[in-house]
């Protein structure tokens, strides 16, 4: 799948299709349960809605990629 950096809103932003803000936990519970997508995946998706973000938000004090993909 995509991973452009489009608009807010943009479903191509993301992999997992949807934009990672808009999914649930309960969706994204049922999305990997159903192999739409891979936890590895849904990981993914939120580091990068965290690198593209977070710059502006400033929500996070630090964020360890390698530790979350364990």
């Amino acid at each position: 799948m995509s991973k452009g950096h489009g608009p807010p809103g943009d479903t191509t932003a993301y992999p997992m299709g949807r934009n990672v803000f808009m999914r649930t936990v309960k969706e994204t519970i049922h999305a990997v349960r159903t192999r739409d997508i891979s936890a590895v995946e849904s990981v993914r998706a939120s580091l990068a809605a965290i690198g593209q973000h977070d710059g502006k938000l400033g929500a996070f004090l630090s964020v360890s990629e390698d530790h979350a993909l364990e």
